[in-house]
């Protein structure tokens, strides 16, 4: 049997660090969980403050208020469709939303 799921008025914050290949690293404060070795802060504030000289760079997972995830960077290209073979014969009019 596992253990109950802590509510989020107990969970407390944590910076967990994420390595990528090419040596890019991510540091987060989060309350995702718990970090057995490291310091658990009551508040992300106090997480941010402790970790990040700018708290600007303090990026912030929040389970109990969630937002959406930053991108990665850089940002992958947007995928478009494949070019047509042959031009269209006639401009194509483009409407305006």
């Amino acid at each position: 049997m596992s253990a109950a799921p802590t509510p989020c008025e107990g969970r407390k914050f944590y910076v967990q660090t994420t390595e990528f290949s090419g040596g890019v690293v991510n540091i987060k404060c989060t309350n995702d969980g718990y970090d057995d070795d490291g310091t658990m802060y009551d508040t992300v504030d106090d997480c941010c403050t402790a970790n990040f000289a700018d708290l600007e760079e303090c990026k912030i997972v929040d389970i109990c208020n969630p937002t959406s995830e930053p991108t990665e960077n850089p940002t992958p290209a947007p995928v478009t469709s494949e070019p047509t073979d042959a031009p269209a014969p006639k401009p194509i009019p483009v409407s305006v939303l």
